[in-house]
């Protein structure tokens, strides 16, 4: 009976999206583990999320000084055991999302009166958590509540908006109307982006990240000595560039000439997002800063010498635009441009073959390299000299892949890593994530330091380690897989800057510490001048 159950639990599991722990030692450990996966969702009640906010109670007052209204209330650890659900709030919403299992018993057709009464109950649960959020929190006013299953698998999720709670949050917007747009960080406004199914235009966890690399900035201004130059900055996986523009405004607001600050994506809709991200900081900054620091959030061409401060987006590969910016070239790259030299036609001829630069880019002939022609550019631009920045952020997907090669940050995080640190300017630092959940944070490190020393770029100085601030408290390791195995699966599928879906590979997903620790893993490392 058992094994049976096992069977059903590991089907269900991978409808779901989700995985079963790597370690099971007992038949206790896996009854456990098959009711939490067959068990509904469950709200916290007030009294935990009372509980939540008041251990957050000197953060959010020290977000509200500094103009942030984004945050997590309530983590998944702080609920109930097994409930599966995490509380954010987005400014004026409160972004309630759900993973394995939704919240239950859920209607599938709520004409009914059973249905109504189901809805009904939900609703007031929700708001009633809303009011309990707003009093806490000393909002004017109840905020919005909107809900997100991520349960889904990968191919589901490219089908569109999830559907699990559209009868629900129709239901709640008749009552409360629509959610805000927008939220603040740093005193930035951002798109919020809330979407059933999807990531929000921005992650709320690595806000500590965001506020180092603000922080980096007034330091190198304040101790540039003989004065302050230009500042060359490079955000890859760039998302909707809220690391790109925190730099920007922070480069903007302490003085000295600003900064270029250079965006890499894939996803075209991220990169407009992110200008459009770029353009509300610059109109909120506008009167407060001069207006030769103010260029750091104007629009500039990527393809530009970077000589003045601006705020530039590419559409490319981070692999290949990683290479090219290190002035690495791979085994492909240069085997073709041998069959070039040697006058043999690559392979496909004209129909639909892909026609190659000097830099091995692939550009033309269709096919997924929307971004190539982009970085075409900035590869002639630059003439195969490598381009060099004072500061890069690396926050690579899970897995992810691409027509460059695969993004792996579990099994192959140096083939991102080794190009990264050649790009870096002397005396540079590189901001680096991980955020799989099989990956230990001292084992990470160690092979962040072997890997720059084997690169050529030896470490200045051991990795400064960067943790999440206080409203992402270290949870278990089986919680920390099961929130994996949801956020893990997020964003379009080979998309840079997306969560891609790498919950189920084979290969590093065994958990080997029993220790509390982040989901999120952050690390500075510094080259020498």
């Amino acid at each position: 009976c058992l094994l049976a159950a096992l069977s059903l639990a590991i089907t269900s599991a991978a409808t779901a999206g989700a995985a079963l722990p790597a370690r099971l030692s007992s038949r206790t450990q896996l009854r456990a583990a098959l009711d939490v996966r067959a068990s509904p969702a469950r709200l916290p009640s007030r009294t935990q999320l009372r509980a939540a906010l008041d251990v957050r109670r000197a953060l959010v007052s020290s977000l509200h000084a500094e103009g942030t209204d984004c945050y997590r209330i309530l983590a998944a650890a702080e609920g109930a055991p097994g409930a599966g659900v995490v509380i954010d709030r987005y400014g004026g919403t409160i972004f309630v999302q759900t993973f394995r299992q939704p919240l239950l018993p859920l209607p599938e057709d709520f004409s009914s009166d059973e249905d109504a009464e189901t809805t009904d109950s939900l609703c007031a649960e929700l708001l009633g958590l809303a009011d309990e959020a707003a009093a806490a929190l000393g909002l004017a006013g109840a905020p919005r509540v909107l809900l997100s299953h991520r349960g889904r698998g990968l191919a589901q999720r490219a089908r569109g908006p999830d559907q699990t709670y559209a009868a629900l949050n129709c239901a709640l917007a008749d009552l409360q109307g629509q959610a805000p747009e927008t939220c603040t960080e740093f005193g930035l406004p951002i798109e919020a982006a809330l979407v059933p199914g999807r990531d929000p235009g921005i992650f709320l966890d690595f806000r500590a990240g965001r506020r180092w690399l603000r922080d980096e900035v007034a330091r190198r201004y304040a101790t540039s000595g003989a004065g302050p130059r230009l500042l060359h900055v490079c955000n890859v996986f760039s998302y909707t560039c809220t690391a790109g523009v925190a730099t920007a405004a922070a480069a903007a607001t302490v003085g000295g000439v600003g900064a270029f600050v250079l965006n890499v994506d894939h996803a075209q809709s991220s990169l407009e997002m992110g200008r459009r991200n770029a353009a509300a900081a610059l109109a909120a900054l506008s009167a407060l800063s001069p207006l030769a620091a103010q260029a750091s959030l104007v629009e500039s061409s990527p393809t530009g010498a970077g000589e003045e401060a601006g705020f530039a987006c590419l559409r490319a590969d981070a692999l290949a635009a990683l290479r090219v910016f290190a002035g690495v070239q791979t085994a492909d790259n240069r085997n073709r441009r041998a069959a070039a030299g040697n006058g043999r036609g690559g392979r496909g001829g004209g129909g639909g073959g892909r026609a190659r630069s000097a830099q091995g880019l692939a550009v033309g002939g269709g096919g997924s390299g929307g971004g190539d022609a982009e970085l075409e550019a900035f590869a002639l631009k630059s003439g195969g000299a490598p381009r060099q920045f004072d500061i890069l952020v690396l926050d690579p997907p899970t897995f992810a892949k691409g027509p460059h090669g695969a993004v792996d940050i579990v099994n192959d995080y140096q083939s991102l890593l080794k190009p990264a640190l050649l790009a870096l300017a002397p005396g540079g630092a590189l901001l680096a994530t991980n955020h799989a959940a099989s990956v230990e944070l001292a084992e990470w490190l160690l092979l962040l330091e072997r890997c720059a020393a084997k690169a050529g770029r030896p470490l200045a100085c051991s990795p400064e380690v960067i943790e999440p601030e206080l409203d992402f408290p270290p949870t278990s390791p089986a919680a920390l897989e099961g929130l994996s195995a949801g956020f893990e699966g997020d964003g379009d599928p080979g998309a840079d800057g997306q969560h891609a879906d790498g919950g189920a590979r084979a290969g590093g997903s065994q958990l080997t510490s029993e220790r509390p620790s982040h989901l999120l893993k952050m690390a500075v490392l510094r080259v020498p001048y």
